[in-house]
């Protein structure tokens, strides 16, 4: 096990963070399109639809 110093340890973590940040937009991205893909484009609501589903 090599021992790293305290500024390549911070760095690592820096990284390592941002990398993990990344993979979990993309995972959450991925899943959106993924979604997206399945149940097709879904209409946006909007205040006249609601008042339509209220009568």
């Amino acid at each position: 096990m090599s021992a790293l110093s305290p500024e390549d340890r911070m760095l690592y973590r820096q990284w390592l963070r941002r990398g993990l940040f990344l993979y979990g937009a993309i995972a959450i991205i991925g899943a959106m399109a993924i979604s997206y893909h399945i149940a097709g484009p879904q209409p946006l609501a909007t205040a006249d639809s609601a008042l339509a589903a209220a009568k």
